[in-house]
């Protein structure tokens, strides 16, 4: 069984890839949690789905007998008691579950609605797919689909083109 199985039920499994960067797009608590178990890979930290509070976190000697059902017993139990008492913290919602007002103000759109047309953008992976901008942040973009349907997608499952093509776009 690997740490991925075990916690599946519980949360979305996150892969970092430290060569390109990612641990520094991740929230500083996050950040902190990888950085307090050394500097050998793999690592595994458990936190709630806004990622504001770490369960906990093992570095990969912890992690080298495998016995992950006991080795995230802990984390695992404190978790199910949030989720369990509704007090999971969800992204871009209060503690009641209401819309978070936004830190910074919206970025401006055009007349549109947008703030760019609907264009090529590309994956990591290569693959291709037309949308137009509705808003972009430090975290994601809102692709406008050609059906019309709005999407939240990571920044960092963008080709690095794309990428800086959006942070242009945030100027």
């Amino acid at each position: 069984m690997t740490a991925c199985k075990e916690n599946r039920s519980t949360g979305k499994i996150v892969i970092v890839d430290t060569t390109k960067g990612d641990l520094q797009k991740l929230p500083q608590t996050i950040q902190s949690a990888f950085g307090s178990k050394g500097n050998i890979w793999p690592k595994v930290v458990i936190s709630d789905p806004a990622m504001t509070k770490v369960y906990g976190a093992y570095s990969y000697e912890q992690l080298k007998p495998q016995d992950y059902r006991s080795i995230f017993r802990d984390a695992r139990r404190a978790f199910n008691k949030d989720a369990d008492a509704g007090t999971l913290a969800v992204p871009g919602k209060d503690a009641d579950g209401k819309e978070e007002a936004a830190d910074e103000p919206a970025e401006e759109k055009s007349d549109s609605g947008l703030l760019c047309e609907q264009k090529a953008w590309t994956n990591r992976s290569g693959t291709k797919m037309e949308a137009a901008v509705v808003a972009v942040d430090d975290i994601k973009v809102i692709f406008r689909m050609p059906n019309g349907k709005t999407v939240e997608y990571p920044l960092v499952k963008l080709s690095e083109e794309s990428q800086e093509e959006l942070a242009q776009l945030k100027e």
